[in-house]
């Protein structure tokens, strides 16, 4: 049976027109790609959403301050969350758009920045001009005093810059930091974007580095396998139930605590894999709880996320990206193909009694 109490974060895609065209966006986005929504597709969504209560809402997109229903996506998503949160470029967050942005209830904005100078810039966003822009949004934001986090999604082209794009961050006073492994998904696929296996997990270590010398900033990664290199450096202290339940935290979070919603209205366990065509339902047609509590796919997840396992000394801790498994083997239930730990059986590829691989999803 699916828990659906658990599940406290949404991911909302709610359009496909951006401002940017960056080389790593998962949707592609640049033209809309929806028509709009009329009232009565939003009191539907709204009373699809009946029963619901996560404990913060994402409205991404594209560029979510771009669709002209934005204030009607804001409204319902208020009323189905404790918190909502805006994924942004930055580029368009001027004074007037913050200050409607408070009125309508935002309480915070997560922040896109990935580079520093020029001419990383116009490789990543195709726009020289983006990191002046994202730094004076980041500094209106603090002026708000709107939560703020700022987001940086890890390839080639930024790498080698990450210590300097940290401390500049750190410097202007930003307090939370969140990094996320570019996935094979979209332009994200792109040949010469994304770091190898090794890369990363350098890469992850080298965040790790940052955190415990830096403990008064919040560092937020979206990799399992960070799960592994906290695992390894607290290993004295990993016996403790406490430690090994805020370790299980970091893994793939994929219909157990995350879920994600299109531009269309479809559903799926993870917001990456709605581009994978991982879709469990609609909600223009179906409400959400029936949706969820009838995905033999989300129990699948659940089940396997809460399952002690054996075959890999991380245990639980990590489970691997699906979106990655997915988009490289074909298989959601296959082995991360960015894991280093070659010798391991990779816990989810082990199903609990019960439990089948399905080869189509």
């Amino acid at each position: 049976m699916v828990n659906i109490e658990q599940i406290s974060k949404l991911s909302w895609i709610i359009n496909n027109a951006c401002n940017l065209k960056c080389i790593h966006c998962y949707p592609n986005s640049g033209v809309e790609c929806k028509n709009d929504f009329k009232n009565s597709d939003f009191q539907k969504i709204y009373t699809n959403f009946e029963g619901i209560h996560f404990h913060r809402v994402f409205l991404s997109g594209g560029e979510p301050i771009l669709d002209r229903n934005f204030k009607k996506y804001l409204k319902i998503a208020k009323q189905i969350s404790e918190e909502v949160f805006i994924c942004s470029n930055g580029t368009l967050l001027t004074e007037n758009k913050l200050n409607e942005l408070v009125e309508g209830g935002v309480n915070g904005i997560v922040v896109s920045c990935q580079a520093i100078d020029a001419g990383t810039a116009f490789k990543i966003y195709g726009n020289a001009q983006v990191p002046s822009l994202v730094f004076s949004a980041i500094q209106r934001i603090q002026r708000f005093n709107l939560a703020l986090s700022v987001e940086v999604s890890l390839m080639k082209q930024n790498v080698q810059d990450l210590d300097t794009i940290i401390e500049r961050l750190i410097a202007v006073g930003v307090k939370s930091l969140s990094f996320k492994r570019l996935l094979p998904v979209g332009r994200g696929d792109t040949w010469g974007i994304g770091l190898s296996k090794i890369e990363n997990y350098e890469t992850l270590k080298k965040i790790y580095h940052w955190q415990v010398t830096h403990e008064d900033i919040k560092f937020n990664v979206h990799d399992p396998l960070y799960g592994t290199i906290l695992f390894d450096n607290l290993a004295k202290f990993c016996e403790d139930e406490a430690m090994l339940r805020w370790l299980h935290g970091f893994s793939c979070r994929a219909g157990t605590r995350w879920i994600g919603i299109d531009p269309f209205g479809n559903v799926s366990p993870c917001p990456i894999l709605l581009y994978k065509d991982t879709i469990i339902g609609n909600i223009m047609h179906t409400p959400l709880v029936e949706i969820l509590s009838k995905s033999s796919l989300m129990e699948q997840l659940q089940k396997i996320n809460v399952e002690p396992s054996t075959s890999c000394k991380y245990g639980n801790i990590c489970l691997g990206c699906r979106a990655t498994a997915i988009s490289k083997n074909g298989n959601l239930f296959s082995k991360d193909p960015m894991c280093i730990h070659a010798n391991e059986l990779c816990p989810i590829s082990v199903k609990p009694k019960g439990i089948e691989s399905d080869e189509n999803n």
